[in-house]
């Protein structure tokens, strides 16, 4: 298990419709600047004659509310799914 933080640079909503920019709108006065989540993963590596493959796979829960001012029993939390590979030389 691992920590990862972020910080939030920017938070718009945009709506296309026919390919017509109808809604583009920021909320980041609405959400905290910081996230902490706890990362959890697990990766192999495949030793070749010349190469390395690489596979990973990591899970970040989110652990704070993201919401600036939530109303009770609102909660934002990120979760996000990571699948990864690679090549080695």
């Amino acid at each position: 298990m691992d920590q990862d933080s972020g910080f939030r640079s920017s938070a718009k909503e945009k709506f296309w419709a026919d390919g017509v920019l109808e809604y583009d709108q920021s909320f980041k006065e609405y959400l905290k600047s910081l996230h902490f989540s706890a990362v959890f993963g697990s990766g192999v590596e495949f030793m070749m004659e010349k190469l390395m493959l690489v596979l990973e796979i990591r899970y970040c829960l989110g652990l704070v509310n993201t919401i600036k001012d939530p109303k009770p029993g609102y909660s934002l939390k990120y979760r996000t799914l990571m699948i990864m590979a690679g090549v080695g030389f």
